[in-house]
């Protein structure tokens, strides 16, 4: 009995793990694609959120003001200023 038991386990998660696993999959590759569609942040954008940056960091807001430094240095590394 014990063996009928474990074979039917085995039997009903192995569809289930090939779902489970073939989601992931597809997970993935739309990660990847979203990824690698993000467009350059144009120097009119980052200035845009970097005065916003600025703004919330005067009034107070440091966190979101990070947020928006983080984002900025993210899409443009070599934004000095940001940093």
């Amino acid at each position: 009995m014990k063996n009928i038991t474990a074979q039917l386990t085995r039997t009903a998660i192995a569809p289930l793990l090939t779902v489970f696993f073939s989601s992931l999959l597809a997970i993935n590759t739309v990660v990847a694609e979203v990824t690698d569609s993000v467009q350059p942040l144009t120097d009119e954008h980052a200035q845009a959120i970097f005065d916003s940056a600025m703004q919330e960091r005067d009034s107070g807001k440091v966190y979101d003001s990070i947020q928006k430094f983080e984002y900025i240095l993210s899409r443009r590394p070599s934004l000095n200023r940001a940093r």
